[in-house]
């Protein structure tokens, strides 16, 4: 299961300060979400806001690139996921200050929640 930033623009959702970027001047690799200030946030809602199909797929991974940058120390960037319709989120990972000016590219891995699942959501939030 391969999904694709570029390939699915309109179908992310932004928040706050979130803007999803196109130009590679302001991104590692175009297109990117930017989260300027907290509480923003970017979430992969899908076709028709139904999420991603997961039916037949198990062990998801997520590959992803994140530049943190200019966090407060109790700002936090926060990777999670929902399989109920965006009711709930499962935290993955959490980037504070101490990752600050550094680019990431971590591989995470879904719960089992979210095997063979009928939509999965993904969201990046920057909180305080």
């Amino acid at each position: 299961l391969y999904h694709n930033m570029t390939a699915s623009y309109g179908q992310w959702q932004t928040s706050g300060a979130a803007k999803v970027e196109t130009s590679t001047s302001k991104c590692l690799g175009a297109p990117c979400a930017r989260l300027e200030a907290a509480p923003s946030s970017i979430t992969y809602i899908g076709r028709a806001g139904q999420g991603l199909s997961t039916i037949s797929y198990h062990n998801i991974s997520l590959a992803f690139s994140i530049q943190v940058s200019n966090l407060e120390p109790n700002e936090y960037c926060n990777v999670s996921y929902s399989v109920d319709n965006r009711s709930s989120w499962i935290n993955m990972a959490s980037y504070n200050e101490g990752h600050n000016d550094i680019t990431l590219t971590p591989l995470l891995f879904f719960g089992v929640d979210a095997d063979n699942a009928e939509g999965v959501s993904i969201r990046f939030e920057l909180d305080a």
